[in-house]
């Protein structure tokens, strides 16, 4: 049987032009590539086509990974990010910008989200508006600052704070009236 190559011998591989390397890299990252993109472009061609573009830029750039600098995963997890922006960039969808909203006095029981499996809170998540949706996206699922953030889609940090909490109060309404949470309130 043959043994599976680790990250370091797939980099040098793909260096080299290792079709086989290449391979090993498609076959280790092009789900979760997938999943990463999906959840901002919500198009599942679309997502194809940003794990596509973002493997062509890997091999391509794979002599800059700095492993002293993060993972390789959490380096290919941002170009896909990148990515997939400019895509929604280039089809012109513009963030909705609100007014800013400090109060977060909405409160509900953490049990609500314990009732809901990961693929019915990730429906309710692509269900947000475009622009909350991006800046909930890169703010509580990657990690970004609402600094980065407003630098990556070109808006006002001031914006994305406000589309995050725009984001969550839509995220808080959704839940409240989602089945698993309506018979988790009735259930005695």
């Amino acid at each position: 049987m043959k043994q599976r190559k680790n990250i370091e011998e797939i980099i040098a591989g793909i260096q080299c032009g290792d079709t086989t390397c290449q391979r090993a890299l498609l076959s280790q990252y092009a789900d979760m590539l997938y999943a990463v993109s999906l959840r901002y472009v919500r198009d599942t061609n679309l997502a194809q086509e940003v794990v596509q573009d973002t493997f062509i830029k890997v091999f391509k750039a794979c002599k800059n990974f700095d492993p002293n600098k993060g993972t390789f995963e959490g380096w290919i997890r941002k170009i896909a990010i990148h990515i997939a922006l400019r895509y929604i960039n280039k089809k012109q969808i513009k963030l909705t910008l609100v007014e800013e909203h400090t109060q977060d006095d909405y409160g509900m029981n953490p049990e609500v989200l314990q009732k809901l499996d990961n693929e019915e809170l990730m429906t309710i998540v692509q269900s947000l508006p475009e622009g909350y949706r991006q800046v909930f996206n890169l703010y509580v699922i990657e990690g970004y600052s609402h600094k980065e953030i407003a630098t990556m889609i070109g808006i006002k940090e001031v914006s994305s704070r406000s589309n995050l909490s725009r984001a969550k109060e839509i995220l808080r309404n959704k839940l409240m009236t989602h089945k698993s949470y309506k018979s988790w309130a009735t259930a005695k």
